[in-house]
């Protein structure tokens, strides 16, 4: 069996986000190819965060998402992150130093402090219109995962 140089996985394999346990079946690490655009019209915002709360959670796998919808990738990007701050800060309001401190506190905290995680990839394929010179808006910072 041959390894992945890039990221160390056995194996790749494809998944199309619907099957969610899928990813904690496969017990050695993986590269696992999502065969859908998550972004496009067809996912509404419930799959795409539950296909992202498994990827997530299965940080043994690396995971590469392709989207040509980059304006709704960046906008479900945003709006998940603010979640994980938003929910963080729930707990500094929290009625007793027990709940303020508590390890479920602690890991939002850590969570929404953490940058998005590195095992999953999103590619955002960006088209030009030669016609009319049109070029994709800049997505963000070239650093930016």
């Amino acid at each position: 069996m041959t390894t992945n140089t890039i990221t160390g996985a056995a194996r790749t394999e494809a998944w199309d986000g619907t099957d969610l346990d899928q990813p904690s079946r496969w017990h050695k690490p993986r590269l696992i190819v999502i065969t859908t655009d998550l972004f496009d019209d067809d996912h509404d915002d419930k799959d795409i965060w539950s296909a992202f709360d498994v990827m997530e959670w299965a940080e043994r796998h690396t995971f590469y998402v392709p989207t040509s919808h980059y304006a709704r990738m960046a906008r479900f990007v945003q709006r998940r992150m603010d979640a994980l701050r938003e929910y963080a800060a729930k707990f500094d309001d929290c009625p007793t130093e027990a709940m303020r401190n508590s390890p479920a506190a602690k890991w939002a905290r850590e969570r929404a402090a953490a940058p998005p995680p590195a095992h999953i990839r999103i590619h955002a394929s960006v088209r030009y219109d030669q016609a009319s010179g049109d070029v994709v808006p800049e997505l963000g910072p070239a650093g930016a995962r």
